[in-house]
């Protein structure tokens, strides 16, 4: 693997060079789970990824129209420091309720409780903030490699969400190096503010940026 992110190897690739570099380089207790339950897929939710691209999830006068729902999907870190990716809710608040169903959309909106996630959540990562400072501030190879295939995975459900549905904007992983060294790792939108403030007016009639003449911080 070289030492930037290859957008050509697939998070799949990612996990198994992590288990690789697990073999000969210390890393925290706490990534344990990852590197050795079988399923770990980095938080994707694949049952609630296939009901948002289900038509049975859009509105009726949508799917007569012959129309594809609009989604933003958005990445934030919440209170606890564990990552959510979600097309419903989310930071910004950005989902057009008049083109999904409105018992997908209740179930979407819902709050997670420990193992009950919330439908509009795609991908939800446990501990990401300790895999970015390890791999940050720590370089640490094993967490360099699953943060690595963290982003791929966004990446790799960002593609497979805009095949079928309408992506108004995401917010992927961006990195920043010094030198051969990682330097940052953040959630970015790929729209501007004002694209997001227009979403946003569209939406719900008002924007963030209305109300406080900035953009939304990030935790």
């Amino acid at each position: 693997m070289t030492w930037k992110f290859d957008p050509s190897i697939s998070s799949a690739d990612y996990l198994a060079l992590a288990r690789k570099r697990a073999r000969y380089c210390k890393y925290p207790k706490e990534m344990e789970w990852m590197l050795e339950w079988e399923g770990f897929d980095f938080g994707a939710n694949r049952e609630h990824v296939d009901q948002l691209l289900n038509p049975t999830s859009w509105s009726d006068p949508l799917v007569r129209a012959g129309r594809k729902p609009r989604v933003f999907i958005d990445a934030y870190l919440n209170v606890k420091n564990n990552v959510e990716i979600r097309t419903v809710g989310g930071r910004y608040k950005i989902y057009f309720e008049d083109d999904l169903h409105r018992r997908f959309l209740s179930h979407a909106l819902g709050r997670s409780h420990g193992s009950d996630r919330s439908l509009g959540e795609i991908m939800w990562g446990r501990d990401f903030y300790l895999i970015s400072g390890m791999a940050v501030i720590r370089r640490n190879p094993v967490a360099k490699a699953l943060l690595f295939g963290f982003k791929q995975r966004l990446d790799e459900l960002i593609r497979e969400i805009s095949a079928r549905l309408e992506v108004v904007g995401a917010m992927p992983m961006e990195f920043t190096y010094a030198g051969k060294n990682l330097a940052s790792a953040n959630f970015v939108p790929n729209i501007t503010n004002e694209q997001i403030g227009a979403l946003q007016r569209e939406a719900f009639g008002w924007s963030f940026f209305d109300r406080r003449g900035d953009h939304v911080d990030l935790d």
